[in-house]
């Protein structure tokens, strides 16, 4: 049945695969998924459910999740809501930035992290930008400041709507700082962490709608008042957003995080908009980041003509009796001109008949009609055979 979070409460799935066959809303609440989880909201034996909605609520990703997967019919989060897994990403990581004396470098992800004050390559990226599942990477460590934690991960699979009006966000933690003072400038401080990479967004929908963010940042490095930012910023997340239709006028953000930290990877796909068939053909959404070119709807194919897709085009194959591209034309089944002796031809579908001249007959006015055949007349008289009929020839008396 249908599940609500509200009046501030709480519900926590942890290491579960959980199914709730109606609707899931959550309003002024909390949906914690801790560990991994795979969430499915689907339709009830009536065929009434699969809606998630937030309203005013809140889904958090612990740092203990390394995949999580939201399933449901269709998604709604409103403007005060949010699904959030900011510095839920790895505790280290392969993208993790490498420690100093006093200030540790950005991690990298989807780009690189920033190493301060070195001319050493940053740690290398990670990743698909076409499937983003990993988690973030940990910034390193500057003396005794500790680097930020990255972003988190979340998959959101919908086979209709997704209308995002608040934000899904799997931003980095900043660097830290330590040994700190405060001076007439304000604070300064000995040692920098490095800041976090961002982590993974990866949407596949219908249709998307709404006004809202979906970030995956990397945070900036460990800072103060006198030196500013001086760890290094980690590099940005991944975002793959899957879609047939679009009006979506919200943002879209991977940045890297200040100063340097280089911003990570977004793919807008959608599959079929704009429509990548030529030719007139109809894309077709395969809900698998591929598609095909089908015919157009209505069928173009005309008088119970077939229709069918190639590379670039289609064509028709037409019902016996019909031409053209488009089968729009009875074929002339008088072309050849069957009739013989004069008779008109009459088209029909697929087929001819012909009006005979007077004293001709069959399929093709072909037979000469024998009028005496049947001894018309009488009294001895003698028939004679003409064009258009017969004439006796009478005996004398």
């Amino acid at each position: 049945g249908n599940v609500t979070v509200d009046g501030g409460s709480t519900l926590t799935l942890s290491n579960v695969n959980h199914t709730i066959h109606g609707d899931l809303t959550i309003t002024n609440g909390t949906l914690a998924l801790v560990g991994d989880v795979e969430l499915a909201v689907q339709l009830d034996g009536s065929s009434n459910g699969g809606a998630m909605a937030l309203t005013s609520g809140t889904v958090t990703i612990d740092p203990t999740s390394t995949a999580i997967v939201i399933q449901a019919e269709s998604l709604t989060i409103d403007a005060g809501s949010v699904i959030e897994g900011n510095g839920a990403g790895y505790a280290q990581g392969p993208g993790a930035g490498a420690s100093g004396n006093s200030r540790g470098a950005g991690a990298s992800h989807g780009g690189l992290g920033e190493v301060p004050g070195s001319t050493s390559p940053a740690t290398a990226t990670y990743g698909s930008p076409t499937l983003p599942i990993d988690l973030g990477s940990r910034g390193g460590d500057g003396g005794d400041a500790t680097g930020g934690r990255g972003g988190g991960a979340v998959r959101i699979v919908l086979s209709g709507a997704l209308t995002l009006d608040g934000s899904i966000s799997m931003g980095a933690q900043s660097g830290g700082r330590a040994g700190c003072d405060s001076g007439a400038s304000g604070w300064f401080c000995d040692d920098w962490g490095g800041g976090g990479s961002g982590g993974s967004i990866f949407i596949e929908v219908d249709s998307i709608a709404g006004s809202g963010t979906i970030s995956a940042r990397g945070a900036r490095g460990g800072q103060d008042d006198y030196y500013g930012v001086a760890g290094g910023g980690g590099g940005g997340g991944r975002i793959a957003i899957y879609y047939q239709t679009t009006t979506f006028a919200g943002s879209v953000d991977v940045d890297g995080g200040a100063d340097d930290g280089e911003d990570g990877t977004v793919l807008l796909s959608g599959t079929c908009d704009p429509n990548p068939c030529s030719g007139g053909l109809v894309c077709v959404d395969n809900y698998d980041r591929t598609y095909r070119c089908d015919c157009p709807d209505p069928n173009p194919c005309q008088n119970g003509g077939t229709c069918s897709a190639e590379e670039t085009s289609y064509s028709c194959t037409c019902a016996v009796g019909y031409e053209g591209d488009h089968c729009e034309t009875n074929i002339d089944d008088c072309a050849s001109e069957p009739c013989d002796n004069g008779g008109t031809c009459v088209d029909g579908l697929n087929e001819h008949s012909c009006d005979c001249l007077p004293g001709y007959e069959g399929d093709h006015c072909e037979t000469i009609i024998d009028s005496c055949e049947s001894e018309p007349c009488l009294n001895g008289g003698t028939c004679v055979e003409e064009t258009d009929g017969y004439s006796c020839v009478c005996p004398l008396g």
